[in-house]
Formats: C-alpha cells, structure tokens, sequence
C-alpha cells in the first residue's frame, strides 16, 4: 500500500508583502484591470530595514490550481522606506512625438 507524504516546503524568508498598483493614465479611481498601468509588489524580509520592488508582467497574480506562469522581476532593492516611495510616486515628463 502506498503511503502519502506531505509536500516538504522549505521557508526561505519571512517577512511582510505589500501588493500595489498604478493606475492608468487619466484614471481617478481604477475600478477593474484595464483601469491599471503597472503591478508592483514589495517584500520585506522580517527583522530587516531592506525593500525589495517587483514589477509583475501582467496586472493579476496567476492561478495556482491552473499552474499559471508569469514573468516579473526585481526592479530595486532599498534599505529606505521613503526611497522606495520616492521610486514610485507621480511624476510628470515631457515625450516627443515622432515624424
């Protein structure tokens, strides 16, 4: 008879998790995904002043029943809370327009 063994998961870090978001240009109060430009999230490890910024490909976390895969990276790594938000408040910038 065969026996089941629970899953062995190992805890790299704990810490806190932080899910933010920016919303579209012109938009007040997003209210669905087409209303949001950028999904971040922000790890700090427990017991350190560190900030990690990850900026995820897509504006939604994947399905883990459906064992979806998204790309995402780590954009900034900070030991200073208002850093971080400097990195992500508004800004205003001038584009040129091609042709």
């Amino acid at each position: 008879m065969a026996t089941s063994r629970a899953p062995r998961h190992e805890t790299l870090e704990r810490g806190d998790i932080f899910f933010l978001y920016r919303p579209a240009v012109g938009e007040e109060n997003p209210t669905s995904l087409v209303d949001m430009q950028r999904f971040f999230i922000v790890l700090k490890p427990q017991g350190e002043t560190r900030f990690r910024l990850l900026i995820v490909g897509r504006k939604r976390l994947p399905k883990a029943a459906e064992h979806e895969r998204f790309w995402g990276f780590v954009d900034h790594v900070t030991d200073s809370a208002d850093a971080l938000e400097r990195r992500l408040r508004e800004s205003e910038y001038q584009t040129q327009t091609r042709g």
